[in-house]
């Protein structure tokens, strides 16, 4: 990001420590993240002094190439403290009178997360949710950085479906913690959303080819599924959400000990 650049050479003229914090999958097909093939002492001026990871995995990733540049462009283990803390938080009263709402007893939930690309809503899924039974509840969620566009062309589609089974507004506008705490089902192209899912409870599927690429691990130990056609789609909603499978070193960092150490590092 240009500005965000600008703004670290600035930092650096002035000695003031920069810090990134990561907001999305940092994977191995991340150009800006993972597999540099140069580093220097001093590292890069135009690059953040420190990466705060959410993870050791994704501080791995980083730190494998950036190693030669050390103590500067060093990526750091510092979980997501905005997620962690709302695992255990509950919501403010309006906003969990307005879940009661969307949430409807004895049916499964199932949080469908759009991304800002060309084929938001491919015909797998839109044709999933045209088929699904009325026990299954589809909770569509656009992506804060979509179009009117881009919106207004989904809307369309599926306004244009005989079926109803589906909530839209609340689902984009109430935060996505709360979402995910009360979702059996999480949806979505190859979104990191993914992992925030298992964080809550929220049982991943995985629904484009580059999701799998990106999330193989997690679905080929059973921490994510992967569901290609809309029929695939079905079958693992009629089977209901399965047990949780514990993750060996999770993706995402919560323990506030954890947090807060790397936090007095990082300022030090």
């Amino acid at each position: 990001h240009p500005a965000a650049m600008g703004l670290i050479l600035a930092c650096r003229a002035l000695g003031i420590r920069t810090i990134e914090v990561q907001h999305g999958q940092q994977g191995d097909y991340h150009g800006m993240y993972a597999n540099w093939t140069k580093a220097r002492p001093g590292g890069y001026t135009l690059l953040p002094d420190r990466f705060w990871c959410w993870g050791q995995q994704s501080a791995d990733r980083i730190n494998k190439w950036s190693r030669p540049s050390w103590p500067a462009q060093q990526a750091i283990v510092g979980g997501n403290p905005w997620m962690a803390w709302q695992i255990h938080q509950p919501g403010p009263p309006d906003e969990e009178a307005q879940l009661d709402t969307v949430f409807a007893h004895g049916k499964t939930h199932v949080l469908l997360a759009l991304q800002p690309v060309e084929d938001a809503l491919p015909p797998a899924i839109q044709q999933a949710i045209a088929l699904s039974p009325p026990g299954i509840r589809w909770l569509i969620r656009f992506h804060p950085k979509m179009r009117g566009d881009s919106k207004a062309k989904i809307l369309g589609r599926l306004q244009a479906m005989a079926t109803r089974n589906f909530e839209m507004e609340l689902s984009s506008a109430l935060p996505l913690a709360g979402l995910l705490k009360r979702s059996d089902f999480v949806i979505t192209l190859w979104s990191s959303v993914a992992y925030e899912a298992l964080l809550f409870g929220a049982h991943p599927v995985i629904a484009h080819e580059n999701g799998l690429k990106s999330f193989r691990s997690y679905i080929e130990r059973g921490l994510f599924s992967y569901a290609g056609s809309a029929e695939d789609i079905l079958t693992l909603l009629r089977q209901g959400k399965p047990e949780p499978v514990r993750e060996e070193q999770p993706y995402i960092e919560t323990r506030e000990e954890v947090i807060l150490e790397t936090l007095r590092q990082a300022v030090s």
